[in-house]
């Protein structure tokens, strides 16, 4: 009745945006946020090195995986973007160690 067929189903709106679906467990038919996983059927679909991310109260959005590098927390699904320093080898003189980020 809606004329809004969605992710297989009817849904109560279009539901076509970016980490949003109609089809979820114990709620088919109401467009809702998705939280961690992939949104292949999205208009802009969320997927690869990336990932559906929502905090508490917040909008769900597409951002890098765990473990992908990234220099800002919105970037990351997690919204945790981590520097890693890996020290110097001490039986390697030649090693200075390193750092890098990380979303988490």
């Amino acid at each position: 009745m809606s004329l809004n067929c969605v992710d297989g189903v009817c849904c109560n709106e279009a539901c076509d945006g970016t980490c949003f679906s109609c089809n979820q467990a114990q709620n088919a038919g109401t467009c809702l946020p998705v939280n961690g996983t992939v949104d292949d059927s999205a208009t802009t679909p969320c997927n690869g090195t990336k990932i559906c991310g929502a905090t508490a109260g917040g909008q769900p959005h597409c951002g890098l995986k765990s473990g992908q590098t990234c220099s800002t927390l919105a970037q990351c699904a997690s919204g945790n973007c981590q520097t890693i320093v890996v020290p110097p080898d001490p039986s390697d003189p030649y090693d200075i160690g390193y750092t890098y980020t990380r979303c988490e």
